[in-house]
């Protein structure tokens, strides 16, 4: 599993879309980092980083020096059971960044910071809110950050922030589409306030739910339904055409794509074009200016070839496409690699696509040919025989 992939401005210049592997990446963590947030958590400046450690069962706290450098903070790595998630917000409005964890299962974790300085945290207390897909944001214009989280097969809850790290649920659950893989706030429609959006895999669709009420109660229904992709897992929100209205990227993981929904600027998307081609089992997107010429760009992690796809706007929302091939990979307790396969402590080689741990048969014992068998419906690399 590959962590979600962030992108933040380090350096302000003009220069074409080219990248250079920095000093001292990739950075020692935790096994099997699933996720990561950036902010700056001691007050220097800078950005700092946790990494949600899924197999490791541990938050890391990785320090900036200032220079792109990172060490571990006080306390870290933070022991969490199974971390599938993390966003920093401001929990509790004393202007230092908080963190909230959720595991694969059962209720999230609640991370003060300490703001001594030092980047330490303290866990908060009261906070019974469980789900692994969820976004913040301030939605009753109190100046604490909110939460949004699927709570079942097809429906999202709101609930408030008390102030204290603690949250409250307020109204019905939210029904959406099947499967909610992903759940984002962006200001849709313009009026300043947050809207939400969802990803749903089953129903290859994404909701989208306007705000319509100053104490953040949404409606219990969608305000529109738009089909994308095939298995949307990822939603990110950026002008991508210029016009001033937030847009929406969809991360479509089952077809190695990424859907681009233009606003018209109330909340509507009246037309998603063709999806766009990126690397295999695209995982997550990032948008930043990445060739300096003022439009917004993107960048997708792919966890089926261990690639980062880039996308140059020209301007109107129209892309091309580069893709970099990264040395991101995810390597759990049990397997490791040897001769390029992937191999279980038996010697049996198994899917090299990550997405599943099922060994697969050698066909010819005079080529290295294999058959792929894996059982996901998105793993679109193990349903066919290839040679490696």
């Amino acid at each position: 599993m590959p962590v979600t992939l962030r992108l933040e401005q380090l350096e302000t210049r003009e220069v074409p879309a080219t990248f250079t592997q920095f000093g001292g990446s990739p950075i020692a963590v935790g096994a099997g980092p699933r996720s990561a947030d950036s902010a700056d958590l001691d007050g220097d400046g800078d950005k700092d980083l946790a990494v949600a450690n899924y197999s490791g069962g541990s938050v890391s706290i990785l320090l900036n020096n200032g220079s792109g450098g990172f060490t571990a903070a006080p306390g870290s790595p933070i022991v969490i059971g199974g971390p599938y998630s993390l966003k920093f917000a401001n929990l509790n409005g004393d202007s230092f960044p908080d963190l909230v964890v959720a595991p694969d299962g059962g209720p999230m974790t609640i991370l003060l910071n300490n703001g001594d300085g030092l980047g330490g945290f303290t866990p908060a207390t009261g906070s019974p809110i469980s789900g692994k897909r969820f976004d913040l944001a301030d939605l009753n214009g109190d100046g604490r950050s909110d939460l949004a989280v699927r709570n079942g097969y097809s429906t999202v809850r709101i609930a408030l922030n008390n102030g204290n790290g603690s949250f409250t649920e307020i109204g019905s659950s939210i029904a959406v589409g099947s499967a909610v893989a992903a759940v984002h706030f962006a200001d849709l429609d313009g009026d300043g306030d947050k809207d939400l959006a969802t990803a749903n895999g089953a129903s290859n669709t994404v909701s989208i739910v306007l705000n319509t009420d100053p104490n953040g109660v949404f409606a219990t229904t969608t305000s529109s339904t738009i089909t994308v992709g095939h298995a949307p897992g990822f939603l990110d929100s950026a002008d991508l055409d210029g016009d001033g209205d937030i847009d929406l990227t969809v991360v479509n993981a089952g077809g190695g794509t990424v859907s681009l929904l233009l606003n018209d600027g109330t909340g509507f998307f009246p037309a998603t074009g063709l999806p766009i081609t990126v690397g295999s089992i695209p995982h997550s997107v990032d948008s930043a200016d990445l060739d300096g010429d003022l439009d917004t760009d993107l960048a997708v992690a792919n966890r089926g070839d261990n690639t980062v796809s880039i996308l140059l706007n020209n301007g109107s929302g129209a892309f091309t496409r580069d893709t970099l091939s990264v040395a991101v990979l995810w390597f759990s307790r049990k397997w490791k690699k040897a001769a390029g396969a992937y191999i279980n402590p038996t010697g049996r080689s198994v899917c090299p696509s990550q997405v599943c741990s099922r060994p697969r048969r050698r066909l010819s014992s005079s080529r290295s040919t294999w058959s792929r068998r894996c059982p996901s419906p998105i793993c679109a690399n193990c349903t066919r025989s290839t040679s490696t």
